[in-house]
């Protein structure tokens, strides 16, 4: 979807995509080691979810202006999410797997990831030839957002449900 985008929408040609995709990079690396390691532990799980919708809402928000400062914005924030949401998933099973399965939790997570990844990339090629490059990369933005809000619901309703039960259930 990006390289339709970037060249048939935006106009940026070969070297404005290149330029959209070192905004995205440039923001992954902040946000792994910028902003990652300053969420709490506490709050891992939640930061995973909203770093996902910030993923997407970066995606999605620079649809809403087709001009290319907006898209680089839109970029540079989206991999912040991406760069955050990657190193505190990583984070979350090095510290609630087994020391012992470590290697096998990794590369099941990355089976996934890149399984998603190739369907992405078909779904985005029949998305672009139906509703055309911009609405198919606002569809793209959208799935993470509401995914991560989904996520964050369903984590706070949870918690919500463990305060509610008594102290000695909540230890066994």
């Amino acid at each position: 979807i990006e390289v339709f985008y970037a060249k048939d929408v935006l106009h940026a040609g070969n070297g404005g995509y290149a330029l959209l995709v070192a905004a995205w990079t440039i923001g992954m690396v902040g946000g792994a080691i910028g902003l990652a390691r300053r969420v709490p532990p506490a709050a891992i799980a939640g930061g995973v979810l909203v770093a996902l919708a910030v993923q997407g809402g970066g995606v999605l928000g620079q649809t809403l202006w087709v001009f290319l400062p907006a898209a680089f914005a839109g970029y540079f924030v989206g991999g912040i999410g991406h760069g955050v949401k990657n190193a505190l998933v990583r984070t979350v099973i090095q510290e609630r797997v087994a020391d012992r399965l470590h290697g096998r939790a990794l590369a099941a997570y990355s089976a996934a990831r890149n399984t998603a990844e190739l369907a992405a990339v078909g779904a985005g090629g029949l998305l672009v030839g139906a509703i055309g490059a911009r609405d198919a990369l606002a569809v793209a933005g959208l799935g993470p957002v509401l995914a991560g809000l989904l996520g964050l619901a369903f984590l706070h309703r949870r918690a919500d449900v463990v305060r509610a039960r008594p102290v000695a259930e909540q230890a066994a």
